[in-house]
């Protein structure tokens, strides 16, 4: 995992069941949200966006799993948002 000063590198949950959970942060986290790795490890991503955008991302990555569920299929995919 790249760790540096300048990179803050998040990791959150494709399975259905706990869609949007963070399961891994860099340290660098803190320095931006306030909140260590440890506090954001299992609560939802919303948690460090600003109310409007958290709840739009929730819709947004629900819509995305059920309109590609079946393309999705035995496959990994990385998405990366910079």
């Amino acid at each position: 995992m790249l760790d540096s000063d300048n990179s803050c590198i998040i990791t959150i949950s494709g399975n259905y069941q706990n869609l949007g959970v963070i399961i891994s942060a860099s340290d660098t986290i803190e320095k931006i949200s306030g909140y260590s790795a440890e506090e954001l490890i299992n609560t939802n991503i919303s948690r460090i966006m600003p109310k409007g955008f958290g709840e739009l991302h929730n819709f947004l990555l629900d819509s995305f799993m059920r309109k590609s569920a079946e393309k999705k299929l035995n496959k990994t995919e990385r998405i990366v948002f910079i």
